[in-house]
């Protein structure tokens, strides 16, 4: 009897691939000198990796760290910029060789876009954007800026699983940029790690390392890519918005006041008749999650202190 010898043509994506293969040959945890050379330049392997995702609903969820001032946003940017542009072009099409843009704006009635809007500085800004996204949009969230009490807390880290979570159902693509490596759980399930690492004035480009996992499941340098420099023509305008009305927040006790309005509300749906040691729950459930953990925790605190006070007056009479 004759064996019919079957041909499989096993494949990722095109820079898993060329990860896949070092780690193959033992060539998957490149020194910095290694992962800098010119041999190991990944841009076009990353652009294309990009393109191949879009076109069969793989998509990516990156995080993107490195000091203040190093290009970390204006990196995310023209990536983010670049998905977006590929999706509207003609040449991205899935196995039936539709083109996937028209399939989105037929069955949603527009377009995918990449705006400033595309571009948070929050929690809250970033949950209520993604509301009205569409699938294949691109997001930025810049934690590079100046940030609210309580970020890195557990809060936090739930936003991002619900996040990860949408790129399966709705094929959308996440950019975490902030100024520390993420190591959290949720850190693990980041397709890659991009570090910003320096930046060439002169001919306004940006060079940034590629850390992808290796055979032992740890993020490893693999390469760099060199990308111009590209930032939305409204986000400095909107970045500056975002620290001003910050620091008039802060300096206007804006915080507290609003920590304060939100205990006065808790106290009105029944708060105190529950356990003390309940109470965080009920913020967080009857805020819909709005908070960050240290947030609660003062609201919390606030709430305390109001019925403290109330049951003092009372005596007092």
């Amino acid at each position: 009897m004759f064996k019919i010898k079957q041909k499989y043509n096993f494949i990722d994506s095109p820079l898993k691939d060329y990860i896949h293969h070092a780690m193959l040959n033992d060539d998957d945890d490149r020194d910095l000198n290694e992962a800098l050379a010119e041999r190991n330049n990944l841009t076009r392997l990353f652009l294309d990796d990009v393109k191949f995702r879009m076109c069969r609903k793989k998509n990516y969820v990156i995080s993107f760290f490195g000091d203040t001032g190093i290009g970390k946003s204006t990196i995310a940017q023209y990536i983010a910029k670049y998905t977006h542009d590929f999706v509207l072009s003609d040449y991205c099409k899935n196995s039936k060789g539709e083109k996937i843009v028209d399939l989105i704006e037929e069955k949603y009635g527009d377009k995918p876009k990449f705006d400033e809007t595309n571009i948070v500085f929050d929690a809250a800004e970033f949950n209520s954007r993604l509301k009205d996204s569409l699938p294949m949009e691109t997001f930025i969230y810049d934690e590079h800026s100046d940030k609210p009490v309580g970020t890195g807390s557990n809060r936090e880290k739930m936003d991002k699983e619900r996040i990860i979570k949408r790129v399966r159902a709705l094929q959308q693509n996440f950019i975490f940029c902030d100024p520390l490596i993420d190591e959290s759980k949720v850190g693990q399930l980041h397709l890659y790690k991009l570090n910003a690492w320096d930046i060439d004035y002169e001919q306004q480009l940006n060079r940034t390392l590629i850390q992808a996992k290796n055979s032992y499941e740890q993020y490893v340098y693999f390469g760099h890519m060199i990308t111009k420099q590209y930032e939305h023509e409204n986000y400095d305008k909107k970045k500056m918005k975002q620290i001003t009305d910050l620091e008039n927040f802060e300096q206007g006790g804006g915080r507290i006041a609003q920590w304060d309005k939100v205990a006065e509300e808790m106290l009105e749906k029944g708060i105190s008749d529950y356990p003390k040691g309940d109470w965080h729950y009920f913020i967080e459930e009857w805020t819909k999650q709005q908070y960050t953990k240290d947030e609660v925790k003062a609201i919390k605190n606030k709430v305390g202190y109001k019925v403290a006070e109330k049951k003092q007056k009372e005596k007092d009479k």
